[in-house]
C-alpha cells in the first residue's frame, strides 16, 4: 500500500530550497510563506541577497500572484514601486509582522531574485512514500531573474492566457500587491489559489531563450511570452551572466547591471567554492538511497522526515544511518551546520 505521506508533493520544493541553500551559504527564511525562501547573512554578499526558490521538471516553476509582494520589504520598497508612502501605521506589515526580523533588509539595498530549479531525476509522487525520500532527487540547470522580471513575466503569461489588455493587467496586480502590503491578513490564500489565473509558469526554457538571445530555443508559446514581455521591460539591459555548477550544471543569470559585481564576482566566487562540496554530497545521497530500504512503510498521515517519525515506524536504520539521512536531506557535508537566522547573526 503507498503511503499517505502528508508532504510529498511539497518535497520537491523543500529539497530545492535545501540544495541552493547550500550551493549559495544562504539562509532559509523561516517565515518563506511570505517572503522569499533564502536571504544572505554575514556580510557574504554586497548588496544583501535573497532568492525565491521554484522547481520543476523541465525547468517550469509555478508563480502564484501573492507571492509577488515578496521582495517588497521596507518602506523604501513600497515607495519605489507605488510611487507613494504607505498609509500611517501601515508600514509595520513590511518588515517584522512578516516574519523578517528587525531590521533585516530595512535599510540596506537588497537584490532580490527569483531561481528556477531544472528537476532532472524522472522520479514521480509515488517514489516519495517514506522519509528521507528526498535524497532521491536530482538538480540540473538554474535559471535567474531579478523580481520584476517576474513580476512582468507573470503579468506577460496571464495577458497571453487570458487575452486581456497587459497594461490593464499590469495596474491591476499592483493594487492587489498594494492590498497585500496594506493587510497584516491579506485575502484568502485558499480562494485565490482557486483562481486559475492566480497561477502562472516562469519557465527556464524563456529564460534561456532570452539569454541567449535566441527564440529557436523557445517554444511558440515561449516566443508569444517573450515577444509581449520584450513590450513592456527591458530585456536588452539585462546583463548575461553564467557560473559553472555541480556536474556540469550551469547557471543562468539575466543581471541587473548594478548585480553586475554581486552576481560575476562574488556569487561566482561562493558556487566555485562549494561546487565540489555539493557533488560530493551528490554521491553520498547516492549511496544513502538504499538505507530507504531499511524503512518498512505504514499508511500513516502526517509523517515529517526525521528521528521522531521513525520511532513510530519499522525500521532497521541505526541512529547513525539516522542522521546521515538527515544530513543529506538538508544538502549538508559531513561536520557542516545548517545555516540559519538567528538575531546575533544578522549583519546589519
Amino acid at each position: 500500500m503507498k503511503s499517505t505521506y502528508k508532504h510529498k508533493q511539497g518535497i520537491y520544493g523543500t529539497d530545492s530550497e535545501n540544495y541552493i541553500s547550500s550551493l549559495f551559504m544562504m539562509a532559509k527564511n523561516p517565515n518563506g510563506s511570505r517572503r522569499p525562501d533564502l536571504i544572505s547573512l554575514n556580510g557574504r554578499f554586497n548588496p544583501n541577497f535573497s532568492v525565491e526558490v521554484k522547481s520543476g521538471k523541465s525547468a517550469k516553476g509555478i508563480m502564484v500572484d501573492y507571492q509577488l509582494p515578496y521582495s517588497i520589504t521596507s518602506e523604501q520598497d513600497y515607495i519605489k514601486l507605488f510611487g507613494e508612502f504607505p498609509l500611517e501605521g501601515s508600514g509595520e506589515y513590511l518588515g517584522e509582522n512578516w516574519g523578517t526580523i528587525n531590521p533585516f533588509f530595512n535599510k540596506k539595498a537588497v537584490a532580490y531574485y527569483y531561481n528556477v530549479v531544472d528537476r532532472v531525476d524522472g522520479l514521480k509522487a509515488g517514489d516519495m512514500d517514506r522519509p528521507f525520500s528526498s535524497v532521491r532527487l536530482k538538480w540540473g540547470d538554474q535559471f535567474m531573474v531579478p523580481d520584476d522580471f517576474a513580476f512582468y513575466n507573470f503579468a506577460c503569461a496571464c495577458s497571453r492566457r487570458t487575452g486581456n489588455d497587459i497594461q490593464k493587467i499590469i495596474v491591476s496586480l499592483k493594487e492587489q500587491m498594494k492590498e497585500d502590503c496594506l493587510n497584516e491578513c491579506p485575502l484568502d490564500y485558499t480562494v485565490r489559489k482557486g483562481e486559475t489565473n492566480s497561477w502562472q509558469n516562469i519557465i527556464g526554457r524563456d529564460i534561456l531563450s532570452i539569454f541567449n538571445n535566441d527564440m529557436g530555443l523557445a517554444t511558440r508559446y515561449g516566443k508569444e511570452r517573450i515577444e509581449r514581455l520584450a513590450e513592456v521591460y527591458n530585456l536588452d539591459g539585462l546583463k548575461r551572466i553564467q557560473i559553472h555548477g555541480p556536474h556540469k550544471t550551469k547557471i543562468y543569470i539575466l543581471a541587473k547591471p548594478e548585480h553586475q559585481r554581486l552576481m560575476n564576482g562574488q556569487l561566482r566566487k561562493v558556487v566555485k567554492e562549494r561546487k565540489e562540496i555539493l557533488e560530493e554530497i551528490v554521491q553520498e545521497r547516492k549511496e544513502a538511497e538504499e538505507l530507504l530500504n531499511k524503512i518498512t512503510v505504514k499508511n500513516y498521515p502526517g509523517l515529517f522526515e526525521g528521528l521522531r517519525d521513525l520511532e513510530i515506524l519499522q525500521s532497521n536504520l541505526t541512529r547513525e544511518e539516522i542522521l546521515k539521512l538527515e544530513r543529506l536531506c538538508n544538502w549538508m557535508a559531513e561536520g557542516e551546520e545548517k545555516i540559519e537566522l538567528v538575531e546575533d547573526n544578522i549583519p546589519f
